[in-house]
């Protein structure tokens, strides 16, 4: 398989809700990047392209990462879900490496043999950017004006998301990028009439992850949300770290129902787990009593991180 890294760039903004308005989260899962190229791809192309590019994903020919943090050209990773020895026993050091969210990738090698410098990786992508918290009034007509409160993540300059396109065939490639194209001005994420979650990318290669990508290791680590098939299942957990999280929310489609309704919960592992394994993960239908499917994308990209 071949790769691609796209670096997307958001000069107004982006407002990811964590479980409120005011919360801003600094990284997009997969399945919620997925979700937007599909309602994309469905306004531009219709539900022929809709069908195409959930084909590729189905089969294999295209997969992407969670958009990811990037300062300059350094890429971020999780940390990996797996017990790491350090060499330090000083107590701060301990909990500046339990502070630890993400880690650049091309010190992972590092972190994992316990020698990576916890407090400059914290301190670096400490300049990653800001919540801001701005207030908006919702006008009511026969009633008072009601305030609320909007939380955006700001990205400090040369500073953005990042996320891995794979592919293994160039018109897989060519029908993605004309869709993400599209998609920056439609945006990602919530309060997208506001301005925010547009965005600019830019397509680099991929070196600091190929190797990393296309090697058999003895261990493999998520860099997206994902959930194995159930034929999968049992295998997949057999020596895995991981975290279970659960993705939701609301269906955005106006063909689906009259009235906006939730997708079913989903629980899936986070980004970050720790596999022995590779597996396929699948695309599943998330939706209940609307007029179509909804898919909610749940194939792993796994690195490899060695024994």
């Amino acid at each position: 398989m071949k790769y691609k890294i796209y670096k997307l760039s958001f000069p107004n903004g982006i407002h990811i809700g964590g479980g409120s308005l005011s919360s801003a989260e600094n990284t997009i899962h997969s399945d919620t990047l997925f979700s937007a190229l599909c309602i994309e791809a469905l306004h531009i192309g219709g539900e022929s392209l809709l069908e195409t590019l959930v084909g590729f994903a189905q089969r294999g020919k295209l997969c992407i990462s969670n958009a990811l943090p990037y300062i300059d050209n350094c890429f971020y990773v999780p940390k990996p879900m797996c017990r790491v020895e350090s060499t330090e026993n000083d107590l701060s050091l301990k909990k500046e490496f339990k502070k630890m969210s993400y880690i650049p990738v091309d010190s992972l090698s590092d972190y994992l043999s316990g020698k990576s410098d916890p407090v400059k990786i914290n301190e670096e992508l400490s300049g990653l950017g800001k919540k801001s918290v701005f207030q908006k009034v919702f006008i009511k007509q026969a009633e008072d004006n009601e305030l609320y409160n909007v939380g955006v993540y700001k990205f400090s300059q040369n500073c953005g998301l990042y996320f891995v396109l794979g592919y293994e065939e160039n018109d897989a490639a060519e029908l993605f990028e004309n869709i993400l194209s599209s998609l920056e001005y439609s945006g990602l994420g919530g309060k997208r009439a506001s301005g925010y979650g547009r965005f600019k990318s830019t397509a680099v290669t991929a070196a600091e992850f190929e190797n990393r990508l296309n090697t058999e290791n003895k261990r493999y680590m998520a860099l997206s949300v994902s959930m194995a098939a159930d034929d999968e299942l049992e295998d997949v957990l057999d020596g895995a770290s991981y975290k279970i999280i659960k993705r939701s929310g609301f269906v955005q489609s106006d063909t689906y129902s009259e009235r906006q309704l939730k997708k079913r919960d989903l629980y899936v592992f986070a980004p970050g787990a720790v596999f022995t394994k590779r597996f396929k993960g699948d695309i599943f239908d998330v939706s209940q009593d609307g007029a179509h499917p909804v898919y909610r994308y749940e194939k792993p990209m796994l690195i490899g991180i060695g024994g």
